[in-house]
C-alpha cells in the first residue's frame, strides 16, 4: 500500500540509506547462542538519517476485516507521501506471552525491511543460502525427515511453561510449528531447551 506519488519519498529514502549505519549486534539469542540486533539498535542506527531527510516510521496494530490483528508499518515523508507494509499477527499459541513475542519480532523485521536497513542479523539468510547450495549440488530439492509425533510431544512438554522460548525456536529455525522441526535438530534442540530451563531455575 502506498500514496499516489512516491517521488519525494524515494528521493529522501535514497539519501537516508546513504547515511544509515549498520546496527550493532547488541543481543544474544539464548537458544542458538548467536548475536543479533534488537529493534532499539536498528532504530538508533537509522532514525537520525531518516529524520534528517523528512522521513518517519510508525507502527500500529489494527484489526483486519476478518477480525485478525495486523501490524501496520508505515514510512512517511514530510510531503505527505507514504508507503506501508502490513503483516498478520499469527503466533502459534494465543497466550499473551506468545503474542507479545511474535509482535516484537514482527516490529523489528517489518521496520528493517521497509527502509532496507542492515541489522547485522544474517543467520537466516546464511541458513537459506546454505540450503540452496545443498539443493543445487544434487539438482533437486531435498526434503529432510521431520520429527515424529512422539518427539513433538516431548518438545511440547518441555516448552509448556515457556511460550516465549517456543516462539524463539520456531522463529530462528524458520518454522511455523514444532512438527516441522528436522529430525536432525531434535536432540540438540531438546538439550538446549533443558539447559536454558535449568539455568533459569538457579
Amino acid at each position: 500500500m502506498n500514496s499516489d506519488n512516491l517521488n519525494e519519498l524515494f528521493t529522501a529514502l535514497s539519501k537516508s540509506q546513504a547515511e544509515m549505519e549498520t546496527a550493532q549486534l547488541n543481543r544474544q539469542n539464548s537458544f542458538l547462542k548467536t548475536r543479533y540486533s534488537d529493534l532499539l539498535s536498528i532504530v538508533k542506527s537509522t532514525r537520525p538519517a531518516l529524520t534528517k531527510n523528512g522521513l518517519c516510521v510508525t507502527q500500529i496494530i489494527e484489526l483486519d476485516g476478518d477480525g485478525s490483528s495486523i501490524l501496520s508499518t508505515r514510512l512517511g515523508h514530510s510531503s505527505g507521501q507514504w508507503i506501508e507494509s502490513r503483516m498478520k499477527i499469527s503466533p502459534q499459541k494465543t497466550d499473551i506471552q506468545s503474542w507479545a513475542a511474535f509482535v516484537s519480532y514482527a516490529r523489528r523485521y517489518c521496520y528493517a525491511a521497509l527502509i532496507c536497513s542492515v541489522d547485522g542479523d544474517d543467520e537466516e539468510s546464511s541458513f537459506a543460502e546454505a540450503s540452496a547450495d545443498r539443493d543445487n549440488e544434487i539438482g533437486m530439492a531435498v526434503s529432510e525427515a521431520r520429527v515424529t509425533p512422539e518427539q513433538v510431544e516431548e518438545l511440547q512438554y518441555e516448552l509448556k511453561d515457556h511460550p516465549g522460548l517456543a516462539e524463539e525456536i520456531l522463529h530462528r529455525l524458520g518454522l511455523k510449528r514444532l512438527a516441522d522441526l528436522p529430525k536432525s535438530k531434535y536432540l540438540v534442540s531438546l538439550k538446549r531447551i533443558r539447559e536454558i530451563k535449568s539455568a533459569q531455575q538457579k
